[in-house]
């Protein structure tokens, strides 16, 4: 079970920094005549592997805000981005949940043949 406070701790770690940065940066990108905004999102909620609803749900989250955030800064010449990261192995995960079949599996969806650790 998700408890309200395992929620609000995805939402903050995947979702509220993206916003609150944004928001602080965009005052003085408007005032210097523009630039770019690059958020940090994930394919997992397109790819749906199912068992992580805080993080997915964050991270298409991530979609909406960056492009709400476009519309509205668009017209100050200021862009706003998101890259849909793959898997990123991290030491944690490899500990947790990296298989070997997993590791099959993860490589046969990738256009290159490599991993990012």
């Amino acid at each position: 079970d998700v408890t309200p406070e395992f929620w609000d701790e995805r939402i903050a770690v995947n979702l509220k920094h993206q916003f609150f940065s944004a928001q602080a940066v965009a005052p003085d990108m408007r005032q210097a005549g523009g630039g770019a905004i690059i958020h940090i999102g994930s394919v997992s909620w397109v790819l749906g592997p199912g068992n992580m609803p805080c993080y997915t749900t964050a991270k298409s989250a991530v979609q909406g805000l960056t492009r709400a955030l476009a519309r509205d800064l668009g017209p100050h010449n200021l862009c706003v981005y998101s890259i849909l990261a793959g898997w990123i192995m991290t030491l944690g995960q490899q500990d947790l949940w990296l298989t070997p079949e997993g590791v099959a599996e993860l490589m046969q969806r990738q256009c290159l043949m490599r991993k990012l650790v």
